[in-house]
């Protein structure tokens, strides 16, 4: 276990140990459940995105490019998982010098890279989505993508600093720079997501209100929660506060976070393989709502000419949904 994260001890009260480990185990357990969402969720997308680049041909190197991303995810979040599931039982097997000793959170260490780069390639999406949702709307390109890529940029830098300090040893520093990640990733997400879920809430009134029916599929309540990754923001604030409170919770929310920044990306990328997610076209010609069609109706008008004759014209249209 020494290659992937320390092998120091501390020294804590009893009922602490006796929790710490719990937090260990319980965590791996609900990292393996949420590997098998993850995973369920890449075949899915994976077979989707195969039928549509053989159904729709103009979306060939959209697909392909997303099928090259949903592996990648998945092969970190398969490696991610196995450090996990591998440290965690070499923390449980180790023996401390000192009976009031246990080892030291076995998740930070040499792993963090990957762990970090899992939660870029999430971050990465989002941004993407960004692009793809403010499209043909008045806000700025410089708003809509500006904002996102610099706190990735930010994100990316604090991540790297993180890892790279994280290889030689565990102090101080390299505690507050863990911290100093998980605000900023919190951060990124909150501010991501609330510029997704306000442009889809507004786009949603709007449809709402001209067409007086039920929102498009891309605009329903769940719809939005998936678009905006409404998930990540929750996980990253169940750990920001169990990590910063220092407690046996933490573990949990670490494992549980590493499977959430699979899960988020990978049901985005679902609904855009089932041609339900926004596109870049919805806020001008692409409108998911049944189309208005003209259907003739035999209306006889009576024009006379003269006494005893007169000619009859079939007139007049009505507008229905089709």
């Amino acid at each position: 276990m020494t290659s992937v994260s320390f092998d120091a001890c501390e020294t804590l009260p009893e009922f602490k140990r006796i929790n710490n480990k719990r937090g260990w185990i319980l965590g791996c357990v609900f990292s393996a459940v949420g590997y098998g969402i993850g995973t369920t969720l890449f075949v899915l997308c994976f077979n989707h995105l195969r039928k549509r680049t053989l159904q729709r041909p103009q979306h060939h190197s959209q697909s392909n490019v997303l099928l090259w991303y949903i592996s990648f995810l998945w092969a970190l979040d398969t490696i991610g998982t196995a450090i996990i599931i591998y440290v965690t039982i070499g923390a449980l097997e180790r023996t401390c010098p000192e009976p009031d000793q246990i080892p030291v959170n076995p998740y930070f260490g040499k792993a963090n890279v990957v762990y970090f780069a899992l939660s870029w390639c999430s971050e990465s999406l989002l941004v993407w989505r960004c692009k793809v949702i403010f499209s043909g709307s008045r806000t700025p390109p410089w708003v809509y993508l500006g904002v996102p890529c610099t706190l990735l940029a930010i994100s990316f830098g604090v991540g790297i600093s993180t890892a790279v300090l994280s290889t030689i040893s565990r102090t101080k520093i390299v505690n507050i720079l863990l911290i100093v990640y998980a605000i900023v990733t919190l951060f990124s997400s909150v501010v991501v997501t609330s510029m997704l879920v306000t442009r889809l809430a507004l786009h949603r009134r709007r449809m709402m209100r001209v067409l007086h029916q039920s929102s498009p599929h891309y605009a329903g309540i769940m719809a939005m929660f998936v678009e905006s990754a409404v998930l990540v923001v929750i996980m990253n604030t169940f750990f920001v506060i169990a990590f910063g409170l220092n407690s046996w919770y933490g573990a949990v929310a670490w494992q549980m976070w590493v499977q959430v920044q699979s899960i988020a990306p990978l049901l985005i990328v679902s609904r855009v393989a089932q041609g339900k997610a926004w596109s870049s076209t919805i806020g001008d010609t692409s409108i998911s709502t049944p189309p208005i069609v003209l259907v003739s109706q035999d209306t006889n008008v009576q024009h006379s000419k003269g006494e005893g004759s007169s000619n009859e014209y079939s007139l007049g249209y009505e507008y229905t949904s089709g």
